[in-house]
């Protein structure tokens, strides 16, 4: 399952971003070179695919894998007629971005608060299963698929408010059926 967690390679530090919506790449003409912008492709050195740009920020390309969105600085790509060249293959940079999220250990714990994707805060995790995350909600408990939750600046984030799943939680008729909290941006 893709994740929403972005990794900012040069520190390797965890980076929230808004999504972006990617724009449609352009094929360029004949030995014209790939512009560095939202929707261009990422290829190694190899001509493999690496990933796509989701978005530009600041200093950062926003590059989309199979698996993982990644902050990577633009000074590590050359464009060329194939596209971005960057220097690891897409197994290479997933398995990078794997190891540092192992080693950061999970993502939701017990007695964590959990935040929406503004920083507001949704609840607080009262237990926690290999399956799902039980969630104190300002008005009743919810269960939560631990696949809903990403890693946020200020702790555990799901792409919902408290009261949008509060709401899905009462439509389904309990608010202790699992609720289908919508995973942070990018999932």
């Amino acid at each position: 399952m893709p994740s929403a967690r972005r990794i900012l390679f040069s520190s390797l530090s965890l980076v929230l971003a808004a999504a972006a919506v990617p724009a449609a790449a352009q094929t360029p003409a004949a030995g014209a070179q790939v512009a560095v912008a939202v929707g261009a492709k990422v290829v190694d050195t190899a001509g493999g695919e690496v990933g796509t740009v989701t978005a530009i920020q600041g200093g950062n390309l926003l590059v989309k894998t199979d698996k993982h969105e990644v902050a990577l600085p633009k000074t590590s790509f050359t464009p060329t007629d194939k596209g971005l060249l960057f220097a690891l293959t897409r197994a290479q940079l997933n398995a990078q971005v794997d190891q540092q999220l192992a080693a950061q250990g999970p993502v939701v714990s017990v007695g964590a608060t959990v935040y929406d994707p503004q920083g507001g805060v949704v609840g607080t995790v009262e237990a926690l299963d290999a399956q799902f995350a039980t969630v104190k909600l300002p008005n009743s408990t919810v269960k939560l698929p631990v696949s809903a939750f990403g890693r946020g600046p200020k702790g555990p984030l799901v792409g919902e408010t408290a009261a949008a799943i509060e709401a899905k939680a009462n439509a389904a008729g309990t608010a202790s059926a699992p609720a289908a909290a919508t995973p942070p941006a990018g999932q």
